[in-house]
């Protein structure tokens, strides 16, 4: 027998008042402070959903139409608070069904609706820790990949003014809400056609872990923000936590205080070939095996691509004698200077090198790399189920992914314009493998029977993606006020 859904609640007002200062951290929800901070948060930012399936339901407007007060109190509605989100979780057992929602707005989108700031709209708002202008990434939108993938998705077709996200556990209720949440929007003159509903879900193994489609173990170094959560997964370490100023807009940093609290979320759809990165592995044993390398990694020369092995195990640690929980996020590459473990190019050494000390030859230092670290929230798509048969295709299969950030320029732009490209930044190792596209030849100087291996074939290919801002509750609750 089914649970039942828990239906709308009605927002309180006046809601409490976000904290100031914000609570520190590990947060605790039992604190007076904190669950006021969670009250005047959406939800899946500081800690994910935790559904294994979810939508992303994106939509567009017709500007001429007003929308006043009552159509953001409806939005407000069906929102699910970060409160809403741990209250769900705790009794999750006895509801394992309730509905998670959240509410995102495009730059056009927030001009569509007559929301955006003054003075130039969304970009009047000025914040990024390194003094740079923040929201100019956000008003520009997410540059289209060209030339445009011959599957790029419908939704890119043009411009977007928003997205819900939807999830549930169960995917017969999850697609009704959806369905309802369609309809209740064509009523506000929303529009979302068929083809601009992507279904996401999470692929587990027998170990229980997320993975996505190489196969490797997924959300694994997501930083954690609440005391359960640190305790659980008994990570630990510098590279497990973020101040919250890196997700959430800080007090004082914009020009209008109803969007303190508020956020971005980067969407970006992109296809993973995995039958390409199998037959690279396969190609790649012999020339692994004569190096003399570790049986572990002949038998996954992917590892050497991605910085860990599939269950999670990073290559500076293949110790089979110390517990996997505790090396997942507690580790650096430190001890491995020389990159004889794991090569400097690896993908989680360019994206995060872990580096307390400045690296040569730009210096980077370990608050240059906390700065540019996101919130990563995605899940994989694959609306066919292949990889759950044990298929390994050439596409129609990838990872949604999904991150929130304070900082869209010194975060995400840097990370994927900068640090995934540029072959000294962070560190001098060539670009990164995973996201450099095809035709980047592959080496690894520290190994020198690896030198001069053939080049890489194309593993991804971004299929197009969107910038979006995620607001507060007092910034929506101020929207009721519309006439």
């Amino acid at each position: 027998m089914q649970s039942s859904v828990i239906p709308l609640k009605l927002r309180p007002k006046p809601m409490p008042p976000l904290p100031t200062p914000w609570p520190e951290l590990p947060l605790d929800p039992a604190d007076t402070a904190t669950a006021a901070l969670l009250a005047n948060l959406q939800g899946n930012v500081l800690q994910g959903h935790g559904r294994d399936h979810a939508r992303l339901v994106f939509w567009r407007c017709d500007p001429q139409i007003h929308r006043g007060g009552r159509f953001w109190t409806e939005v407000i509605d069906r929102i699910t608070t970060a409160a809403e989100q741990k209250a769900q979780a705790l009794n999750r057992e006895k509801e394992p069904n309730t509905i998670f929602r959240s509410f995102a707005l495009t730059a056009v989108g927030m001009r569509a609706l007559g929301v955006a700031d003054p003075d130039g709209g969304p970009d009047a708002l000025r914040y990024d820790p390194r003094g740079k202008d923040e929201f100019s990434d956000f008003n520009a939108g997410m540059k289209p990949p060209l030339p445009r993938p011959a599957n790029a998705p419908a939704w890119m077709n043009t411009p977007l003014h928003g997205v819900w996200i939807v999830a549930c556990k169960d995917e017969s209720i999850l697609d009704a809400e959806v369905s309802k949440l369609v309809a209740w929007g064509a009523t506000h003159g929303l529009v979302t056609t068929p083809s601009e509903v992507e279904p996401m879900t999470t692929w587990r193994n027998k170990d229980g872990l997320p993975r996505e489609p190489f196969g490797f173990a997924d959300g694994i170094s997501v930083p954690t923000f609440f005391v359960d959560e640190v305790k659980k997964r008994e990570t630990g370490g510098t590279w497990s936590s973020q101040p919250l100023t890196q997700v959430l807009i800080r007090p004082g940093a914009s020009l209008d205080p109803l969007h303190i609290g508020g956020t971005f979320l980067v969407v970006q759809k992109i296809e993973q070939n995995t039958a390409a990165f199998d037959a690279w592995e396969t190609t790649m044993r012999p020339s692994l095996r004569a190096a003399g390398l570790p049986a572990k990694v002949v038998k996954e020369p992917g590892a050497l691509l991605v910085g860990r092995h599939r269950d999670g195990r990073p290559l500076v640690d293949l110790n089979p004698k110390r517990d996997i929980t505790k090396v997942l996020n507690a580790f650096d590459f430190e001890s491995d200077g020389r990159a004889s473990k794991c090569p400097f190019h690896a993908h989680i050494r360019r994206m995060n090198p872990r580096a307390e000390q400045p690296v040569p030859p730009q210096g980077t230092s370990g608050e240059d790399v906390r700065k540019t670290q996101l919130v990563r929230r995605g899940m994989i798509y694959d609306p066919e189920m292949r990889l759950a048969k044990g298929e390994r295709p050439t596409g129609r299969v990838g990872l949604m992914f999904m991150a929130y950030t304070s900082c869209l320029l010194g975060t995400f732009s840097e990370l994927v314009n900068e640090w995934a490209k540029d072959p000294l930044r962070p560190v001098h190792a060539g670009p990164d493998p995973i996201l450099a596209g095809a035709g980047v030849p592959w080496s690894w100087p520290e190994h020198r029977p690896l030198v001069g291996s053939a080049a890489l074939p194309q593993f991804v290919t971004p299929l197009g993606g969107e910038f979006f801002y995620v607001p507060a509750m007092p910034w929506l609750l101020a929207q009721t006020a519309r006439p």
